[in-house]
This record gives structure tokens, sequence and C-alpha cells, in this order.
């Protein structure tokens, strides 16, 4: 059923820019209306991700973590991990922007009357010529503003500094991600000089401790992030279906 929950479409919104702000209020209007999904997937562009924030996340994303959302991203250059989405793309191509309205206001009217036939009117093949809005579910999972996602067991809980550090062991100033500023992230001590670094239920670095590190240290990604680990199995069951 989840695969074919995606087919429906929850909001179509122009905005005057895609900043984080404009998009999370979008996306509280969404989780308030619809409930929280438990996995979100995106492609690797702005405001979902970013290439050289620790573990791709921005404070866009991170805020989905903290809801206890899992956050997968297609693999760059590879849109059939997402072809659903990909080909609502390509019938919005052909059936708005080939006849843009004149004005904003006009043009989103025109994305609200496509939404709803595209929800309730158009069969789609991949649903037995059914419409989406006869087999889209609404998640179970209530959204509360505020709300926080939970640690692991075992891990101290901190709050990140408004430039995205914290102190480790009292002597190393620890970097994490500007994305993470004021964030709550989890320190788990797994040796006696490694330190894994959670933000939620997702672990997303790591620091080592030994005395060769200087005052200054950076936390590192894993190579395999669980992120990643998500997508690839994401697009093993999308090819299988």
């Amino acid at each position: 059923m989840r695969a074919i929950a995606l087919r429906k479409i929850l909001a179509l919104r122009l905005l005057p820019k895609s900043d984080t702000d404009g998009v999370r209020a979008v996306f509280e209007d969404l989780f308030e209306e619809h409930g929280l999904p438990k996995v979100i997937q995106s492609d690797n562009g702005a405001p979902f991700a970013a290439g050289r924030s620790l573990a791709g996340l921005t404070q866009l994303s991170a805020w989905w973590v903290s809801l206890g959302i899992d956050v997968v991203r297609s693999r760059p250059g590879c849109p059939q991990d997402n072809g659903a989405h990909e080909r609502m793309h390509a019938d919005m191509s052909i059936d708005l922007q080939t006849r843009a309205a004149q004005t904003l206001r006009l043009q989103q009217r025109a994305c609200d009357d496509w939404r709803v036939e595209f929800n309730h009117v158009r069969p789609h093949e991949a649903l037995g010529m059914r419409v989406p809005a006869d087999v889209y579910l609404r998640s179970s999972r209530r959204y509360r503003r505020g709300m926080l996602g939970l640690f692991p067991d075992g891990v101290d809980v901190i709050q990140l500094g408004a430039n995205g550090k914290f102190w480790l062991d009292g002597r190393h100033h620890v970097f994490a991600s500007t994305a993470l500023r004021n964030a709550h992230i989890g320190l788990q001590r797994v040796e006696d000089e490694l330190v894994h670094i959670w933000l939620h239920h997702m672990l997303i670095g790591y620091v080592r401790t030994n005395a060769a590190l200087g005052r200054y240290v950076t936390v590192q990604p894993f190579e395999d992030p669980q992120w990643k680990q998500l997508a690839a199995r994401r697009a093993e069951r999308s090819a299988t279906r």
C-alpha cells in the first residue's frame, strides 16, 4: 500500500522561493491534515539535501528526522528510483506549464484544479484503473508541533550551539553541522576513543577522541550511512514491483 499511497498528490503549491521556512510551512500543514509518514523520499537538491552537510542533512530534513521520519534520497542520475513522481512531473509539464496563466494566483488555481482531477477523476493503470483518492490511506501517526523523536537507549542527549558545535570530554570543540545548529543530538560511547553521533533515531557520524586530536574536531560521516542503505533497499523493492 505504501507505493499506492504515493500516487496521491497531497499538495501542489507555487512558492515565491523554495527556502526552508516556506517549504516547512507547507509540510506542517500536510502533517496536521494527513499525519506523519514513516519515510520521505526526495531528490538531492535544496532544500531537501545538501551534498557537503553531515549525512546530507539540511534544516528541513533534520526537522523530518526529529519527528521520527526516515529520510531517503534517490540516487543521483537515477530518476527510476522515483518513477511515479517523474511521471507526474511529465504530466504537469504537458497539462500546466505549456498553458501557463498570466498571474501567480491564476496559475495556483490551475494547479489546484489539476490536482483534484489527478486525485479524484483520472484513473491510473497502476492502480487497476482506480483513482488515487480511492486507495490513499491517511497516516495513523499524529503530528504535534514541538514533538521530538526518540533517541536510542544509552545515549547522552545534548544540544548543539548556534554554530553547530559542542564540547566533548571538556577538551574537544566538535563541529557537527550548521544545518543542525541548536538541535539535540545523542552521544554514544562505543569504545574508549570512539563516540557515535545520533540525530534522534538516525546515526549520522562519529568522533574519535584519541590524544592526537587537537582542540578542534569535526564529526566524521560514515562511508555507508543509513540513508544510503535505505535508498538502496527502496530502489531494489521498486525494481521488483
